[in-house]
């Protein structure tokens, strides 16, 4: 059932309760050495955590479940809408972590053993330096980002001008090295998590 519960909220666009829910599959999963059923869930997982914006994460489990598929001799799923979920994932990581770091977090993933992939799979996701790097207006506008409000709507609530609110927005971004709205409110739910 978390499978299904982390599938759906991904596609609502809620990769933090996407995590949790196929975390919990994950471990289920393993307790009953399903490993069809794991390699179901580290995939979506992997695309939750690009969606957060964490390549490398969602990196080293591409590579684990690519390394389980081969280790128990099972083909990648063959349907059209789960190769170009994958497809998609893949590309979203390789921007984020261009094509060498992809290939060395994949190759990380790929040099799991089953116990292993499992621990890593279903760790709490820490970032590498849990400060905040953004000033207290700079948070304060990425979560009315994670809110879904405009920059004109932003500035309308923090009573400035537009232009200074997608100063805040980009400020924001750059510093977190994110090229995208969605990357800075992705980071912003999973730290409300």
């Amino acid at each position: 059932m978390h499978h299904f519960v982390g599938l759906a909220l991904r596609g609502k666009h809620d990769p933090a309760g996407a995590v949790r829910n196929l975390t919990t599959a994950i471990a289920t999963k393993h307790q009953f050495h399903d490993i069809v059923g794991l390699i179901m869930c580290l995939e979506p997982l992997a695309g939750a955590h690009a969606d957060l914006g964490d390549g490398e994460r969602a990196a080293r489990l591409l590579g684990a479940a690519e390394n389980l598929r081969h280790s128990y001799g099972l083909q990648a799923f063959g349907s059209a809408f789960h190769s170009g979920e994958y497809q998609q994932v893949e590309r979203r990581v390789r921007e984020l972590l261009g094509a060498a770091g992809y290939d060395a977090a994949v190759g990380q993933g790929l040099a799991m053993d089953l116990d292993g992939l499992v621990a890593y799979a279903v760790a709490e996701r820490r970032p590498p330096d849990s400060r905040d790097p953004l000033t207290r207006r700079e948070r304060e506008v990425a979560e009315l980002v994670g809110d879904g409000l405009t920059n004109a709507e932003i500035a309308a609530r923090l009573v400035v001008s537009t232009r200074t609110a997608e100063s805040h927005v980009q400020n924001g971004m750059t510093k977190l090295g994110f090229t995208n709205r969605a990357q800075l409110a992705a980071w912003i739910t999973a730290r409300r998590t």
